[in-house]
């Protein structure tokens, strides 16, 4: 793994996030480092390395930066950003073409067909396994409602949520192993506050 690419890497997407709408309180430069992170963590333990490393943890990087054109269909253009800086930074077409394909996984509804595609999509979704999940939640349902005009009062916000977690599961054993045990409390906690819910509007 090249620390200094890394670092040049990191530094340009930094750059580039900085002139991001500051209503984006769950995609920002904060969730592409937690996702680089991840992704990190979870391609170490399913021992892959250089080079096939390099280009997991260059998608991670640019995965959202696409965000700075587009809300919707973000993921194209951040093939686009990612593009630029590796045609001008001389990496191979087939590089080029691997961080693209990686960085188009990471769409809610794309359907992962190898490992690496899969340890990314884990790590971009690795919140719903944190213990401060709910602040994650509460920052995207922000995000929806300054982008996408989706408002939710708090009541739909929970049954929202809760029939998301129920139906979603880790696509990567690593992933499974690290965060289902918080995944499952999320829930419980989630099913908590519904009942509560329910019990004060009964």
């Amino acid at each position: 793994m090249n620390f200094t690419l890394f670092y040049r890497i990191g530094q340009h997407v930094k750059e580039l996030f900085q002139d991001l709408d500051e209503r984006y309180t769950y995609h920002n430069y904060e969730h592409t480092l937690n996702v680089v992170e991840v992704t990190k963590n979870l391609a170490f333990q399913n021992h892959i390395l250089y080079p096939e490393i390099d280009a997991l943890l260059i998608a991670a990087f640019f995965h959202d930066t696409g965000h700075l054109k587009a809300y919707e269909g973000h993921e194209e253009f951040s093939v686009e950003f990612a593009e630029n800086y590796l045609v001008v930074n001389n990496f191979s077409a087939d590089s080029i073409k691997e961080v693209g394909q990686l960085i188009k996984s990471t769409c809610v509804n794309t359907s992962c067909t190898c490992l690496n595609e899969k340890i990314l999509h884990d790590a971009d979704i690795s919140h719903v396994g944190y213990k401060d999940f709910f602040i994650s939640a509460e920052n995207l349902r922000k995000e929806w409602a300054a982008f996408l005009g989706i408002y939710y009062t708090d009541d739909e916000w929970l049954y929202n949520q809760i029939e998301f977690l129920k139906n979603f599961s880790f696509q990567t054993d690593a992933a499974k192993l690290v965060f289902s045990a918080q995944l499952k409390t999320n829930v419980k906690l989630l099913k908590e506050r519904i009942h509560d819910f329910e019990r004060k509007n009964s």
